[in-house]
Order: structure tokens, then C-alpha cells, then sequence
């Protein structure tokens, strides 16, 4: 008996350090990708995250009249996951995204809608500073 619980001891330590290193290799792919547009214009990234854990990134790449140029998701429960194209986006300008969900309770959106509300709001904030 006691070795069984000294072998799920041990399964669950290697477990925890496990995601303790990939999470290192995933931030590190979160911060290249995003450093990759940042040439484009504005870059910001939402995240929404549940009660479980759970995260969803929103990233948005606008010029500095807020259009929006590139708008990607990255959905996964996974270090392996990476972002895709936000075909589904159809707003042109980040006041747009702001605007649509502004009567909303925050609880009644979707947790990409709320990383996606997340990343406009950043994006909205870095604009009126760089108007100034």
C-alpha cells in the first residue's frame, strides 16, 4: 500500500514540474509571435481567462486610426497551441468591437469575446495615448 502511494506521489510531482517547464516554452512562443507584428502597427493581446483556469488570447494588430489589420485567437487547452486567423472577426475598427459589446454584461459574453473586448480596450487605451 505504501508503495502505490509513494508511486502516485511521484506521478503527480513529475506531472506539476512537467507543466512548469512547458509553460516556460509557451510564454516564450506568446512573446515571439506577438513581437512579430509589432512592425505592422499596434499590437495587443486579450485574455480572458474562467473559474477553471481555462485562458483564451485574442490578439489584435491595428494601425493608429484603430483599423484593424490583423485580428488572430488562440484557443487550446494545450502548450502546443497556437494562433489562428480570427476569420469570424467582423469589425474593421477596434471602436467597432468596444461599441458591440458595451451594453453587455461581461458574464453573458463568450470567454474569446471577452479576450477579444480585452485586447480592443488596450488597443482603445494606447491610441488615445499615442494621440497625445
Amino acid at each position: 500500500m505504501r508503495e502505490n502511494l509513494s508511486g502516485v506521489f511521484f506521478l503527480v510531482f513529475i506531472a506539476i514540474w512537467l507543466q512548469s517547464v512547458l509553460v516556460i516554452f509557451q510564454k516564450r512562443s506568446l512573446a515571439s509571435h506577438i513581437m512579430k507584428y509589432k512592425d505592422l502597427g499596434v499590437v495587443k493581446c486579450g485574455i480572458a481567462s474562467n473559474r477553471f483556469g481555462i485562458k483564451k488570447y485574442y490578439l489584435l494588430v491595428a494601425d493608429g486610426d484603430g483599423k484593424i489589420l490583423k485580428a488572430e485567437k488562440l484557443t487550446g487547452l494545450t502548450v502546443f497551441s497556437r494562433f489562428k486567423s480570427d476569420d469570424s472577426n467582423k469589425e474593421r475598427t477596434v471602436f467597432e468591437i468596444i461599441n458591440k459589446h458595451h451594453n453587455v454584461k461581461e458574464d453573458r459574453l463568450k470567454l474569446i469575446e471577452k479576450a477579444k473586448l480585452d485586447a480592443a480596450q488596450q488597443m482603445n487605451l494606447e491610441l488615445e495615448y499615442l494621440k497625445d
